[in-house]
């Protein structure tokens, strides 16, 4: 949804994770000569690449452009499990599994950027009889773990989001979105913005070693918005819509 708004933003070139030009069909970017020579050739304002599999080299990636910027997305672990288990169609209990007792399994991108802190909750969380919704619930934290791990919450070049704030106040956040991206904000270009997708569906019950975990990192996360927030935002205009 943020990538599509903005794509609809004039200054704005969007390669979406889909998009051959940019990513491979694992969804993975095709490189950083590949990224130099798109913006290379964009004359748009910004150019957008939506990493999404390779969040964990978001540092890597802004060092190759000395006014790169990122967006570090984030979303309440419990819906975002609910997409996981659909789209992954139940892999993270294997991919997990696999990794704990040293698996040899080509699993990519699963198995990168996972932090000694990372493994330790995994060691401490995983269980053998650990449901298919509880692996996919330790993949959210593990991902948004990089944010910590690679330092970018203390980056004023990377800004935190919180999807259920975007959602609920598109003109308040998605201001805030441009003024980071030095681009014009159109109130007009968020109408068709909703949060119907926050709670859309019942999540059955986690097991309480999850539920420690998580809960946490989600507070982490909202924590950390705000101390960018206070560290920061007077880069870009102070907070509330452009």
């Amino acid at each position: 949804m943020l990538g599509r708004i903005l794509d609809q933003m004039m200054p704005v070139d969007c390669f979406h994770e889909t998009d051959r030009a940019a990513f491979g069909r694992d969804m993975r970017t095709l490189g950083a000569a590949v990224r130099r020579r798109l913006v290379e050739e964009s004359s748009a304002q910004v150019v957008l690449f939506k990493p999404i599999c390779d969040s964990h080299l978001a540092s890597e990636m802004l060092a190759e452009h000395g006014d790169g910027k990122a967006i570090w997305i984030y979303r309440y672990w419990r819906d975002v499990t609910n997409s996981n288990v659909t789209i992954w169609k139940g892999q993270w209990k294997q991919v997990y599994g696999d990794l704990l007792t040293g698996q040899v399994t080509d699993w990519g991108w699963r198995h990168e950027g996972i932090s000694e802190d990372a493994m330790q909750m995994l060691h401490e969380t995983y269980h053998d009889d650990i449901s298919e919704r509880d692996a996919a619930s330790l993949k959210w934290w593990v991902r948004n773990a990089s944010y910590f791990d690679q330092g970018l919450d203390q980056r004023a070049d990377v800004l935190p989001v919180c999807y259920e704030q975007l959602v609920t106040e598109p003109i308040e956040q998605f201001g805030r979105i441009c003024r980071f991206l030095g681009i014009a904000f159109d109130p007009g270009s968020v109408a068709t913005v909703f949060d119907k997708s926050i709670g859309k569906e019942q999540a059955p019950p986690e097991d309480p070693r999850v539920i420690a975990v998580c809960d946490p990192m989600y507070d982490r996360l909202k924590a950390a918005q705000a101390a960018w927030e206070r560290r920061f935002a007077e880069q870009y205009g102070g907070r509330g819509a452009a």
